[in-house]
C-alpha cells in the first residue's frame, strides 16, 4: 500500500510538472515566432509552477534517477519546437546544471534538523535560474538567426515587461536609478536634481547667450527669423522681475533634448525612469541600424539572445523569491491531505568537544 501511495503521488507530480513545461515551452516558442504574441506572463507563470512542483518531486523522492527523470522531465519539451543539432548541447548544459541544483536542495535538507522548504530551495535556486534561462535564450537564438534584418531590428523594442526587467537591472547596477525608480521621480524634478548636483554651492546657472537660446529653439543664428523667435524665447523664460529665469530655462534644454532622442514631446510629468528606458531602446536600435542597412546584421541574433538571458536572469532573481513560497505552499497542502508525511527519527551526528 505505501509503495503504491508513493507511485500514485509520483505520477501525479510528474504529470503536472510536465504538462506545465510542455505549455511554457509552447508559449515561450510561441512569443518568439508570432510578433502578435508579446505576453511573458503565462509562460512565467507555467514554469514557475512547474519549477516549484520540480523542487517538490527532489525532495520527496529518495532514489536519485527519479530527480534526474523529473529534470530530464522539464527540459526535453523544448525539443518539440527547435530541429537545430546545435541547440543540444546548450540544453545538456541545462539539464545538467539544473540537476546539480536539485542534488544541492536535497544536501542541505539533508543537513537540517528542521524540514524547511524555503531554505533548501535557496541553496539551489540559482542554478535552476542559469539553466533556464540558458535554454530559453538558446531556443531563442536558434528560432531568430535566420530572421531579416528588420524583423530583428523590430524585436529590439521594449515591451512592458522588458523595461520593468531592465529598470530593475538598473536598479541594482546604481543605487541612484533605484531610488529615482521607488520615488517615482518625474522628468522636471530629475533634471533640477541633477543641474543642483552639478553646481557647486550655491553659483547659479549663468544666463545664457542669444546663440545659445537659438540653438535650444532649433533656430541657425543667420536665419531670417533669428530676430523675433530670439524676442518670443525670452519673453517666455523671463519671470515676474524681468529676468531670465534659469529654473525654466534648465527645464526647457532638459525637456528638449530628451525629446529629441525619445522622438515624443515632454510635458516633464512623466516618470524619469519609463524615459531612461526609452532612450536606452532608442540608443541600442540606433547603434544597430547601419548594420541593418548594410545587410550585415548577423551580429544580431547573438545579441538579442545574450539580452534574453541577462534579462531572465535578473527576472529570475525576483521569481526565485516566489518559487520558494510557491513550493513551501505545495509542500504544506500535501502534508495537509495526508500524501506526505514527516516522521522524527534519531540520527547520530559528530561534534568536537
Amino acid at each position: 500500500m505505501e509503495t503504491l501511495h508513493k507511485k500514485w503521488l509520483f505520477g501525479a507530480l510528474s504529470s503536472v510538472m510536465f504538462l506545465c513545461f510542455f505549455f511554457g515551452w509552447l508559449a515561450v516558442n510561441q512569443n518568439i515566432t508570432t510578433p502578435e504574441a508579446n505576453g511573458w506572463l503565462f509562460p512565467i507563470l507555467l514554469f514557475s509552477l512547474g519549477i516549484s512542483t520540480l523542487c517538490i518531486i527532489a525532495f520527496v523522492s529518495k532514489e536519485k534517477p527519479i530527480v534526474i527523470g523529473g529534470a530530464l522531465l522539464a527540459f526535453l519539451p523544448s525539443l518539440f519546437f527547435v530541429q537545430d543539432a546545435k541547440f543540444l548541447p546548450f540544453l545538456c548544459v541545462g539539464i545538467v546544471l539544473s540537476i546539480v541544483g536539485l542534488f544541492s536542495m536535497r544536501r542541505d535538507m539533508g543537513l537540517n534538523m528542521h524540514i524547511s522548504i524555503r531554505r533548501s530551495i535557496h541553496h539551489g535556486i540559482g542554478w535552476l535560474i542559469f539553466s533556464f534561462s540558458l535554454v530559453i535564450a538558446s531556443l531563442y537564438y536558434m528560432q531568430i538567426q535566420h530572421a531579416s534584418g528588420e524583423e530583428l531590428l523590430q524585436k529590439l523594442s521594449l515591451d512592458q515587461t522588458s523595461h520593468a526587467v531592465l529598470t530593475q537591472a538598473l536598479g541594482l547596477m546604481n543605487p541612484e536609478f533605484r531610488k529615482v525608480n521607488q520615488e517615482n521621480v518625474t522628468v522636471d524634478e530629475f533634471l533640477l536634481n541633477f543641474q543642483k548636483d552639478q553646481s557647486t554651492g550655491d553659483e547659479e546657472v549663468p544666463a545664457p547667450s542669444d546663440e545659445e537660446l537659438l540653438q535650444m529653439a532649433g533656430i541657425m543664428p543667420s536665419d531670417p527669423r533669428a530676430p523675433q523667435a530670439l524676442t518670443q524665447i525670452k519673453k517666455s523664460l523671463k519671470d515676474s522681475t524681468g529676468s531670465i529665469n534659469t529654473k525654466r530655462l534648465v527645464l526647457e534644454q532638459g525637456r528638449r533634448q530628451l525629446s529629441g532622442i525619445v522622438g515624443v514631446p515632454l510635458s516633464g510629468n512623466e516618470p524619469i525612469a519609463d524615459i531612461l528606458s526609452q532612450v536606452i531602446d532608442q540608443r541600442i536600435r540606433t547603434y544597430f541600424r547601419p548594420d541593418v542597412a548594410n545587410g550585415s546584421a548577423s551580429v544580431l541574433p547573438f545579441v538579442l539572445s545574450v539580452i534574453l538571458f541577462v534579462t531572465l536572469w535578473s527576472l529570475g532573481a525576483f521569481l526565485g523569491i516566489l518559487w520558494r513560497y510557491l513550493a513551501a505552499a505545495i509542500f504544506l497542502a500535501l502534508c495537509s491531505f495526508g500524501a506526505i508525511r514527516i516522521q522524527r527519527v534519531m540520527v547520530e551526528q559528530e561534534v568536537i568537544e
